[in-house]
């Protein structure tokens, strides 16, 4: 066996052995660290490529409008609150061992105008929402989109083009530093509806099965009554309820009106007054009748307790706190 400071060498008597100089010991080792560095900026520059490529069409069109892509967002929020900018809560409002958090789509994730998005290009982000989804992976909570899309029970698009949409969405918020770990989409039109299209129960039962959670430890964020109620109905524990759907204006609009400042816990006394919530800065909400106030809002008092917040940034903001600590 020959050591690493020799090399073999033919000549005319045959195989022998030379030691190597030193000074050709260290250009080979030289030579071999800057090959491996050679090697790291080389993957590092091929990981940017992939993720710029799954940020954009073959045509180099922007697929989601994310911040994370550099072009301008519209603002969908009446609160200011982002993620990042005023901090993030010192404490929890939310259990720490809720480990899936349930995401409605449309309104909370992505804009809802009141029509179905048929294409990635009709899909843009809620301003906030990619950075927010992005809190909850690094708070190591998985997260589940529930979506109806009777769309697809329409005729107006098929399944593989919504999962077209669906990917897109998945890839963007991955580019912000977020995962979606499934997404559920009930097709059935609202005449021929099954237990999986909210407020049915199914997705969400679904979703619960497949990420082995069980109601205490999950969470249903959504822009409606209906998911409120399919929440209550599949067993999900805490429930928050945002303003940033397509009629989600008119509901923070009332509920300032009668002093209440998100975020705010809608909670039935005994009494059947409001519970005083101090953690918007609501003044006067112990003297509300809960009856009044869940008309007011369109919401059902079977789904109570549930959190009335502005949007999905603020959601993860106030409600989840800091990250866990490793």
């Amino acid at each position: 066996a020959t050591s690493p400071a020799h090399r073999p060498v033919i000549g005319e008597r045959g195989l022998t052995i030379r030691p190597m100089a030193a000074g050709s010991r260290y250009r080979a080792l030289l030579l071999l660290v800057l090959s491996f560095l050679l090697l790291l900026l080389s993957l590092s520059f091929l990981e940017a490529c992939l993720q710029r490529t799954a940020g954009l069409r073959s045509g180099g069109r922007a697929l989601i409008n994310l911040s994370s892509s550099g072009r301008r967002l519209r603002r969908v929020s009446s609160s200011g609150a982002r993620i990042g900018d005023a901090g993030e809560t010192s404490r929890a409002l939310m259990p720490s061992d809720t480990r899936l958090v349930l995401l409605d789509r449309d309104g909370v994730i992505n804009v809802d105008r009141g029509t179905w998005v048929l294409s990635p290009a009709e899909f843009e982000m809620v301003e906030g929402a990619s950075a927010a989804i992005a809190q909850l992976t690094r708070r190591r909570r998985k997260v589940a989109v529930v979506t109806n899309q009777s769309c697809v029970g329409r005729g107006l698009i098929t399944e593989e083009q919504l999962q077209e949409i669906h990917g897109d969405m998945i890839r963007g918020v991955r580019l912000g530093g977020g995962t979606i770990h499934s997404v559920h989409f009930a097709p059935d039109t609202s005449d021929r509806a099954t237990a999986r299209r909210k407020p049915g129960p199914g997705m969400l039962v679904e979703a619960m099965k497949q990420h082995e959670v069980n109601g205490d430890e999950a969470a249903m964020i959504g822009d409606t009554t209906n998911d409120m109620l399919a929440a209550t109905r599949a067993g999900v524990k805490h429930k928050v309820l945002v303003c940033s759907g397509h009629h989600g204006q008119k509901r923070a609009d009332e509920a300032r009106r009668l002093g209440i400042e998100f975020p705010f816990l809608v909670q039935k006394r005994e009494d059947g007054y409001l519970r005083s919530n101090k953690v918007g800065g609501s003044r006067g909400a112990d003297r509300l009748d809960c009856s009044e106030v869940c008309a007011v809002l369109g919401v059902p008092e079977e789904v109570l307790p549930l959190w009335l917040v502005d949007d999905l940034p603020m959601a993860v903001n106030y409600l989840f706190g800091k990250p866990d600590r490793v």
